[in-house]
């Protein structure tokens, strides 16, 4: 096994002298998980796959005869196609990394992994996405209440305007009967004789 990596490991020497033209660049946010796919579909059974990583070439990850064996870390993980999981991403996994499949159709695919901070992605554009929030929410709320209690608040007055208008006519009503009442009450008792001679004028023409 020893004598493999060292063969691999000058074989991707050899491979980066060539040039890093076949580099794959690939950014991760710090504290997520990225994937390095290297394109294939499944992996034979017998085939072996080793991850490489930095200049030194120092092994992260194989897979020989459908056994996983980690060197570096649980965060690195292989899935059934033999691409690469790094999770929880820190600073310190940016760098370069290398695979290489031994197999009937073996390959080797390298990958520039670059690990920023979330701020770098999330601060710059939510500043002035949160200003506008604040700017279209704070805007319509004074004009609010008054425009829901406007109508309401007429309503209401322009009812009590009616009941006290109903109130005044009949109470005016009311005073108008009985001033004449009182002006009949006083007429009679000023004449007490005239109906009586009413009565007897009808009498004497009756005759």
């Amino acid at each position: 096994m020893r004598c493999l990596v060292f063969l691999v490991s000058a074989l991707l020497a050899v491979c980066r002298a060539r040039g890093q033209s076949d580099v794959k660049p690939v950014v991760g946010t710090g504290g997520g998980d990225v994937c390095l796919h290297i394109g294939a579909t499944e992996v034979d059974r017998d085939a072996h796959i080793v991850w490489f990583y930095g200049p030194k070439n120092k092994v992260i990850i194989s897979y020989d005869n459908g056994t996983y064996d980690t060197k570096l870390s649980e965060r690195f993980q292989l899935d059934a196609n033999g691409s690469l999981m790094i999770r929880s991403l820190t600073a310190n996994d940016s760098g370069l990394y290398n695979c290489e499949i031994f197999s009937k159709n073996g390959s080797s695919q390298s990958f520039n992994l670059t690990v920023v901070e979330p701020s770098s992605y999330s601060s710059t554009p939510a500043t002035p996405t949160q200003t506008s929030a604040d700017h279209s929410t704070a805007g319509p709320k004074p004009t609010t209440p008054p425009n829901n209690g406007i109508p309401w608040i007429v309503g209401v007055a322009v009812l009590i305007v009616l009941v006290v208008l109903l109130c005044a006519v009949w109470k005016c009503r009311e005073q108008i009967k009985e001033r004449f009442r009182v002006r009949y009450a006083e007429c009679d008792q000023e004449d007490p004789g005239r109906s009586s001679g009413q009565e007897n004028v009808t009498q004497d023409t009756a005759v």
